[in-house]
């Protein structure tokens, strides 16, 4: 019969009421983080961190990262900044800026080189280059809208001489010409992305 005052799940000691015996299928934090962490698939590295006092286990960033920005949003939107991998997640903030502006130089790229075969090549103009080069004004226009600080890039001298490069370097490949000239002639907003602008043929002969 347990002592006068104890809860009937207590244990007892010579002193009277010990501790609080927890139930086989008692829920309790540590056990429910546990289940959590042990959903765990190949190779993947675990790393055992402390959460306050209950069990907590984060994903390595080179193991898998998947697994681990999945973790890293579930801290950042639990509060506990102090447990982020501070250095990965910066770097893979930055790097989201950096893709977004490796999308914008491509779209030009394709863009300036279908100009110019439609500059230079004027025999070969047709529906193909013209639905490229209306589809890329308009990819370039709405990635400009959705990501405004993207549009200082078209004005910056040394973005504009690197997308120029590659695109003379694929008109070249598509057409066997190299008699482009080796910086853009044409105006950013006035006429490279202005929908209903198309350069003027270019004579090649003499």
């Amino acid at each position: 019969m347990a002592s006068l005052g104890c809860p009937a799940s207590a244990s007892t000691d010579g002193n009277g009421c010990g501790r609080t015996r927890h139930e086989p299928n008692a829920f309790s934090p540590l056990r429910f983080l546990s289940l959590l962490a042990m959903v765990q698939t190949g190779q993947t590295l675990i790393i055992s961190l402390r959460f306050d006092r209950w069990a907590f286990t984060m994903h390595s960033y080179d193991g898998d990262i998947l697994a681990w920005s999945q973790e890293q949003a579930r801290l950042i939107r639990a509060g506990r900044f102090d447990l982020l991998d501070r250095v990965h997640v910066a770097e893979e903030i930055e790097d989201v800026g950096k893709s977004e502006q490796r999308e914008l130089a491509s779209r030009m790229v394709v863009l300036l080189a279908h100009l110019l075969k439609w500059a230079y090549q004027p025999d070969r103009r047709g529906a193909s280059w013209e639905k490229t080069i209306k589809a890329q004004r308009k990819d370039i226009a709405y990635h400009l809208d959705e990501t405004p600080s993207l549009r200082p890039k078209l004005d910056e001298a040394r973005w504009l001489d690197v997308v120029w490069s590659k695109a003379v370097a694929a008109a070249v490949s598509e057409t066997g010409l190299d008699a482009f000239p080796e910086t853009c002639p044409w105006t950013m907003q006035d006429q490279v992305l202005h929908a209903d602008w198309y350069p003027d043929p270019v004579n090649t002969e003499g």
